[in-house]
């Protein structure tokens, strides 16, 4: 795998591309939990609401109306299954920041945590972490 030094020299574009996204990661880490518990709360009314429930309507001219019915349940199937491909999506993505926040050193963490966590600026997380405004950009750019 190749050190961000040595991506960022060979390739500015790709690194800064990558630097976005992992800080949109971590800025939405929050966002992206609340996001799969919904999903879930979503999936479940969705099994509630409609499992074993069957219908048939009987119509003079036609008999039973079944079509309604099974076109309905194809779309909550396709529903559901959307909703578990987005939860799953989600889940990665999160269990991915997780993974890697876990090996990083208590100082690099605490950074991570006051700046995309709690949101507070360079400077009010050098202050906290008492390190100069300049390293704690520093780091957090190797860290990222």
């Amino acid at each position: 795998m190749m050190k961000s030094e040595e991506l960022r020299a060979t390739n500015k574009p790709e690194y800064t591309k990558l630097y976005k996204q992992v800080e949109a990661m971590l800025n939405n880490l929050a966002t992206t939990k609340s996001q799969i518990k919904n999903i879930e709360v979503d999936l479940a009314l969705l099994e509630d609401n409609f499992d074993g429930i069957c219908t048939i309507v009987y119509s003079e001219a036609t008999g039973p109306e079944e079509d309604d019915f099974e076109a309905e349940e194809a779309n909550r199937e396709m529903r559901r299954t959307k909703l578990r491909q987005e939860m799953k999506l989600k889940q990665s993505e999160v269990a991915k920041v997780e993974n890697a926040l876990a090996t990083l050193p208590k100082k690099e963490y605490e950074l991570i945590e006051w700046r995309y966590f709690k949101k507070y600026n360079n400077r009010q997380t050098a202050i906290k972490l008492d390190l100069t405004e300049e390293y704690c950009s520093n780091l957090k750019t190797k860290i990222i």
